[in-house]
């Protein structure tokens, strides 16, 4: 159905720009990129052209990141290992409004 598409890549660009708004405006050196309804933040400014970049250029943010996944597991929300987030077309505003609060929460404290 194109209607529910729609709507789950209007929750997903939602996110995508909310949180790569607060991350430029804290200057914290991180971006969220987004390829239709597949989201990842990458813990670097920098623009990623592979995985084996992206892995060196997170490297030495690995335990902030290992302590940000700890965090929001805490706060009832799976971060998975390879950092890839997905939303589903059940998933509602509010949840990625609560999924964005903790995030810029533990954004601000630990990687700014």
């Amino acid at each position: 159905n194109k209607s529910l598409l729609r709507n789950l890549i209007e929750k997903c660009e939602f996110f995508q720009k909310n949180l790569n708004n607060f991350l430029k405006i804290n200057k914290i050196d991180a971006k969220v990129y987004r390829f239709q309804s597949i989201l990842r933040i990458v813990f670097s400014n920098k623009n990623v052209s592979s995985r084996l970049q992206r892995d060196f250029l997170e490297k030495r943010k690995a335990s902030k990141i290992s302590n940000l996944r700890e965090y929001l597991l805490k706060k009832g929300i799976y971060y998975p290992n390879n950092g890839i987030i997905f939303f589903s077309t059940a998933t509602s505003e509010k949840s990625i409004k609560t999924l964005l609060k903790y995030l810029k929460i533990k954004l601000k404290k630990d990687f700014k």
